[in-house]
């Protein structure tokens, strides 16, 4: 019996030795914003715009959730928010992008009572109430003080930014955890992005059941949702992924759905099923996508994009031992077209946009891989392009729980392409869990390394967005403009036609409008509804600070 204690004793010294070494090791690697780029090419290395660490404090887990936001502020610069779910009743601190972007939080929120976790989970709401301004969410995952049903929390950016939540949502049962899993899109296309949470854990009897949550956006949002999913028997954890996109082109956003059966620990599967958007959602999905699950069923494993730009957006799920890439059509189905191959042996994994970093047009995937046993972890960057390259691009790596969150960051520094940022966490599961956070450019000579496939020209400025030429032109009566934003959030877009002498004809468009394809009539009249004369005219495309200009030529 002696010896067993002993034993026993000698173990937990040296578990708290390697603790502690762990935790030097951290101070000193992180405290110096040290990290690790493996790429496999020189050029393929990204700049530091900031590094965020909330120093002196203990067991704060600052970063434990990021996200892009948008321009918060409207001051031309993409935010981001980060999450501190451990110091008290948890924080989330919203820092506002610049050209010269600093490590000082710009707003502060805080959680209402201690031990709620707030901050565990932060997410871009896209346009809530339909302002035209970006707004923002946080989940209190312990709310309140621990006993887990789980807060949700809405924030309406732009003008009516401040610390006040402008909608909360509450879980219904003890350790629900609502707010797990957040994700915000227009599904019933009223112009307001509508919320979509997830509680993982919801049951009310065994086995663990999940549940997701519909709140439709608008000026006024209540707390009783108009639209729920409870998983069954067979569709367990139901929430461990959700996305949100418009995959069969209709205009309307659909909803992904992704469960964890209860046999997957034997079978090693999961579903993801479709929901179309309406004006009346219903609850029969339209498609089921059953695969193989590599890792923990609960972590981020699934999120749109439309990735080979054919305006309908894809999504990504990763399965068995890669990421499958499956196309938006009109007629979607369960065979995956394209796929991405991890970097990493062991571990859990994130997924997440990154927006479009190296200004090509295409949007890229960022992912994160921390490890939790070996307290060691790395982030990686696939880029976008016409037939993707199954291969990372870039990999950062480093210390602690390197990879804990990760998100697209939008354009923090203005220079026209998307940046990224990522977080790690020292000992999450201890007293000791303290977090660091790495903001990084986006810049336009990033390679797309091994692909092979195709010589593109890389232009000298970003394609956020591109405005294609007239159809018919010359025309008579009538041309059709079309145009596409890149941009991962909602931006302000301005269309002009003007006569050859510089002079405005007439603005067609003047709006702040979400990333994807547009198409605008003229049918040759000026704004006071006067026919213009045969000539040509130039169409100007303004988003934010950059221009495209087509010539038109009318002829009657």
């Amino acid at each position: 019996m002696m010896k067993s204690k002993l034993l026993f004793l000698l173990i937990c010294l040296f578990i708290s030795s390697r603790i502690n070494v762990f935790s030097q090791n951290f101070e000193q690697n992180t405290s110096k914003a040290q990290l690790n780029q493996l790429s496999k090419a020189n050029a393929n290395r990204l700049e530091i715009i900031t590094y965020i660490e909330r120093r002196g404090e203990i067991n704060n887990s600052f970063g434990a959730s990021v996200a892009g936001i948008g321009d918060n502020n409207l001051d031309g610069y993409d935010d981001v928010i980060i999450g501190s779910g451990h110091k008290g009743a948890g924080e989330a601190l919203i820092f506002f992008g610049g050209a010269e972007m600093d490590s000082i939080p710009d707003i502060i929120l805080h959680g209402e009572n201690d031990g709620d976790g707030f901050g565990y989970e932060v997410a871009s709401g896209g346009d809530i109430n339909g302002d035209g301004d970006p707004d923002f969410i946080v989940a209190a995952l312990d709310y309140p003080q621990r006993k887990g049903k789980g807060r949700v929390y809405v924030y309406f950016g732009g003008a009516l930014l401040d610390t006040i939540p402008d909608a909360i949502f509450t879980g219904e049962y003890k350790y629900d955890n609502l707010g797990l899993r957040i994700t915000a899109g227009d599904l019933n296309n009223d112009g307001c992005d509508d919320i979509l949470i997830a509680t993982v854990n919801y049951t009310i009897s065994k086995p663990v059941r999940g549940k997701a949550y519909l709140y439709f956006g608008g000026e006024m949002l209540d707390s009783i949702p108009d639209w729920t999913n409870e998983g069954d028997a067979y569709r367990t954890y139901l929430g461990s992924g959700l996305a949100i996109g418009d995959l069969n082109g209709d205009g309307y956003n659909d909803m992904l759905i992704s469960s964890t059966p209860m046999d997957s620990l034997e079978n090693e599967i999961t579903v993801t099923e479709l929901f179309f958007g309406s004006s009346e959602l219903d609850t029969i999905p339209e498609l089921v996508v059953i695969d193989s699950l590599w890792g923990d069923g609960t972590e981020r494993i699934l999120f749109t994009e439309d990735f080979n730009l054919d305006g309908f957006d894809d999504f990504i799920i990763r399965m068995g031992a890669r990421f499958n890439i499956y196309y938006g059509s009109s007629e979607i189905d369960t065979t995956p077209d394209a796929y991405l191959s991890p970097w990493y042996g062991a571990g859990v994994c994130r997924l997440a946009s990154a927006g479009d970093v190296n200004g090509d047009g295409y949007p890229d995937v960022l992912a994160g891989a921390p490890h939790p046993l070996f307290q060691t972890g790395s982030v990686g960057l696939y880029l976008g392009s016409k037939n993707i390259n199954p291969e990372v691009d870039w990999i950062a790596g480093g210390g602690g729980y390197f990879g804990t969150a990760i998100d697209g960051a939008g354009d923090v520094n203005g220079d026209g392409y998307d940046d990224i940022i990522f977080s790690t966490i020292s000992l999450p599961l201890t007293h000791l869990a303290r977090g660091s956070v790495w903001i990084m450019a986006g810049k336009p000579d990033l390679d797309d390394i091994g692909s092979g496939v195709e010589e593109t020209e890389r232009p000298g400025v970003p394609q956020r967005f591109t405005l294609s030429q007239n159809y018919p032109n010359p025309f008579n009566n009538q041309t059709t403009i079309h145009y596409q934003l890149g941009s991962r959030f909602r931006t302000h877009v301005v269309l002009t036609i003007y006569d050859i002498t510089g002079k405005e004809v007439i603005t067609l468009v003047d709006a702040w409008q979400k990333p994807g394809g547009y198409e605008v009539k003229w049918t040759g009249k000026s704004r006071d509804g006067k026919e213009v004369s045969s000539g040509v005219y130039l169409c100007r495309l303004s988003v934010r600070q950059s221009h495209q200009i087509k010539k038109l030529i009318l002829m009657r």
